[in-house]
């Protein structure tokens, strides 16, 4: 039978699992040209890369019982930042089947989500595992998005929520901590005129160099 802990949230700190592992979130489409008012769809992914030798924390412990990301404001020249406008807009992925642990969470700065896997369905079950390719093990946390703001460009990035403890295997392996705090991947949306702003402005621009040569 497995015990489940959900113990209290902790920020994550770059190292190295017992299992050797290392462990990262990855934004799949990390790079967006929009108009105003346009949307983007980001896929966020937690993946566990081996070494030589190592073996799968997540695999040998039936898989995850939850997990956790925060997309926190980097920069932004946009007067209104490319965002996540409603709860609505993160689809946590199926497999975190737990309403009482699943969270959206928008603030101004930052986004938190966090899935959970709910073992009473069937106490046997593993929790997600994602799929393997290679060395590197991936498992969809969510499918975020992203509406434009006004022109400019907004960066965010994928790190740890301070929350505590919420990113575990289901035989309590808490992987908080093995997840790094520096060179953190980010999203880029570059947000720019609409095509037809772009030709009135060129209608504007040719007029004026007429009326200027008469």
């Amino acid at each position: 039978m497995r015990h489940i802990l959900l113990t209290p949230l902790v920020a994550f700190a770059t190292a190295t699992s017992a299992f050797a592992a290392t462990y990262n979130y990855v934004a799949v489409s990390d790079s967006h040209t929009l108009n105003p008012g346009d949307t983007a769809i980001v896929s966020i992914y937690i993946t566990e890369t081996l070494g030589v030798g190592d073996t799968s924390a997540i695999d040998v412990g039936g898989g995850l019982f939850s997990a956790e990301v925060r997309i926190g404001s980097v920069s932004s020249t946009a007067t209104t930042p490319a965002s996540v406008l409603l709860a609505s807009d993160v689809a946590i992925d199926p497999a975190f089947n737990d309403p009482f642990i699943n969270l959206v969470d928008i603030q101004p700065t930052f986004v938190d989500i966090v899935g959970g896997f709910d073992v009473s369905i069937d106490p046997l079950a593993d929790g997600p595992k994602g799929t393997v390719v290679g060395d590197t093990r991936s498992i969809k946390l969510a499918d975020v998005t992203f509406t434009a703001g006004t022109e400019g460009v907004t960066i965010v990035q994928l790190l740890d929520t301070p929350l505590g403890n919420n990113t575990l295997i289901l035989d309590n392996t808490v992987l908080d901590g093995f997840f790094p705090t520096s060179n953190l991947p980010t999203i880029t949306f570059n947000v720019i005129p609409e095509p037809t702003s772009l030709g009135v402005s060129s209608v504007g621009l040719a007029a004026l160099l007429r009326r200027r040569r008469r």
